[in-house]
């Protein structure tokens, strides 16, 4: 099976999903990455596509405790570049899911503690599929350092995914399950 093809499957069945369904993976989720990111003071995370694992009360958490949150910021599909916009309040969580351009950027550099990310597909053989065009694995070879989870509905289970020489292999993958 191509990439292409494995992505338009995961994408019919995320979206045969329920809201109910998505909404109980994301606590359940949420709930382990917060026991995984309990010390962490940088975090990098996502403000998620109705297709991905919604962290929207964990990041309102750490906001509250004064953590640094960062998340992915890509201003249109033609930029290949990934940059990071640091939230400041919980304001900023809606705000960003609804702006497309952002005043200012920070290139990403190697200072973050934790990174989580989604994905389209994965594999017990430690494998997975994206969603982005390479963005991530470029923003995860530039922080080696970082501790990285990968979330995503159990449902994004595969017997096996087609992957290349750069596709960066997962240590932490993190479902409800």
């Amino acid at each position: 099976m191509q990439k292409s093809d494995i992505r338009r499957t995961m994408k019919q069945r995320i979206a045969a999903l329920s809201f109910d369904h998505k909404d109980r993976e994301s606590s359940l989720i949420i709930n382990k990455l917060k026991w995984f990111c309990d010390d962490m003071q940088k975090i990098w995370a996502y403000l998620a596509l109705d297709s991905e694992p919604n962290l929207d009360p964990l990041i309102q958490q750490r906001l509250d405790q004064s953590k640094e949150i960062y998340v992915p910021w890509v201003c249109d599909d033609t930029d290949t570049s990934p940059y990071m916009v640091r939230l400041e309040r919980r304001e900023d969580i809606v705000m960003y899911h609804h702006q497309r351009t952002v005043r200012w950027w920070i290139p990403l550099s190697g200072w973050l503690d934790v990174i989580i990310c989604p994905w389209r597909a994965f594999t017990q053989q430690w494998q997975r599929l994206g969603r982005w065009g390479g963005r991530y694995d470029r923003v995860l070879y530039d922080h080696l350092d970082a501790i990285i989870y990968w979330v995503c509905f159990d449902i994004q289970l595969m017997p096996e995914l087609p992957v290349q020489e750069h596709d960066m292999p997962m240590h932490h993958i993190i479902t409800w399950a």
